[in-house]
């Protein structure tokens, strides 16, 4: 399951969440996600939330900031300044990121690979956004607080190619 996860996390390129590790201070940390543990058994999930820094490309925080990406071993973990006077750790400097991005490659790239051809077909991504944005149009038409609707139909569309984008980056580092 986290190999899943892991792999889902990736194919919308949330940056915010579990990969993003800050150091406003002495110490760092990652967050936007939480450990749920089974009362009645030895079984943990996470799960994410505040996922909306997600499906937007170029990567903000590689891009911006030179941040290596989270499978990628960085020769030195030195706090690397990002944005808002924050610095931030390259995530395979956490001992289970790199784990994951080590030992656990193999999983991470069978999880990948059966997403990208199930839910994260084009096809499948495309026609999944249309209908989630057809369940929120009507609200968006009456927000008078929000983006207009041309601005709200472009913000889509936007999502939709960078989704395009992030897949072939992430296809781009499969064997």
């Amino acid at each position: 399951m986290l190999l899943n996860y892991l792999a889902g996390d990736r194919l919308i390129e949330n940056w915010d969440g579990i990969m993003a590790w800050y150091c406003p201070g002495a110490c760092c940390f990652n967050h936007n996600y939480l450990w749920y543990e089974a009362s009645d058994r030895d079984f943990v999930w996470l799960v994410p939330w505040d996922m909306d820094n997600t499906f937007q490309w170029p990567a903000f925080v590689r891009e911006n900031y030179g941040m290596p990406d989270w499978d990628e071993i960085p020769s030195l973990c030195d706090p690397i300044p990002i944005f808002l006077g924050i610095d931030g750790r390259p995530p395979a400097c956490d001992k289970l990121i790199r784990g994951m991005s080590t030992v656990l490659w193999d999983r991470y790239v069978a999880a990948t690979e059966q997403q990208l051809a199930g839910n994260f077909q084009i096809a499948a991504l495309d026609a999944r956004m249309d209908r989630l944005a057809g369940i929120i149009q009507a609200a968006v038409t009456e927000d008078p607080n929000g983006p207009s609707v041309p601005m709200w139909q472009a913000a889509v569309q936007r999502a939709k190619d960078n989704a395009v984008q992030i897949r072939a980056y992430v296809v781009s580092k499969l064997p």
